[in-house]
């Protein structure tokens, strides 16, 4: 009740962050220890126009996934930059469960859908496969909202129901999962 009050208050109902939702289409990516060259094929496959990094400490081993080094490069290669960390980033005090159902979340959440209703945005942590990273909650929250949601994996290939070569054949990921529309991905 007191979050539908201060959203209210904010001018956002339920209804209208539904459709807002609704209407959306948001990519994953995890960097990995992939190259430059490797990852912007990723996202060029997609025509990913801004990536979101959503790590709550953006910086890596891997010199070129730092934040600083990905606010340089990203740009030079037509992607824009954002850091959506403090809203949406992992490692939270008492889960990231417990921080869906705070304001900060439910902000981030409204940037995320501004942007995709606009421009097609990629959300990126570290890890490659989502079912490791809290791209998870993320993205069921997102899915139970109605938003299209693209787990990117490897080139040509986009669904989580097609990860099972990172999973040993097993299929126990637990998630809602889309694949392209229009295209159909042969095992591997």
């Amino acid at each position: 009740m007191k979050r539908d009050v201060a959203n209210l208050r904010k001018g956002l109902t339920w209804g209208v962050l539904f459709l807002k939702m609704r209407q959306a289409t948001v990519w994953t990516i995890g960097h990995s220890n992939r190259s430059i060259e490797k990852f912007l094929a990723l996202l060029s496959e997609h025509n990913i126009e801004v990536l979101i990094d959503i790590r709550s400490f953006p910086t890596s081993k891997v010199e070129h996934f730092k934040r600083e080094e990905m606010e340089r490069w990203l740009p030079e290669h037509g992607i824009e930059y954002v850091w959506f960390g403090k809203e949406l980033g992992g490692y939270r005090r008492g889960g990231y469960e417990a921080h869906m159902k705070t304001e900060l979340f439910l902000e981030g959440v409204e940037k995320l859908l501004d942007l995709a209703e606009k421009r097609r945005v990629c959300i990126m942590c570290m890890e490659k496969n989502p079912k490791y990273c809290h791209r998870r909650f993320l993205t069921a929250y997102l899915e139970r909202k109605g938003v299209e949601v693209i787990h990117i994996l490897e080139k040509g290939q986009v669904g989580l129901n097609e990860i099972q070569r990172y999973d040993n054949g097993k299929q126990s990921l637990g998630l809602r999962t889309n694949v392209m529309r229009g295209r159909k991905f042969a095992r591997p």
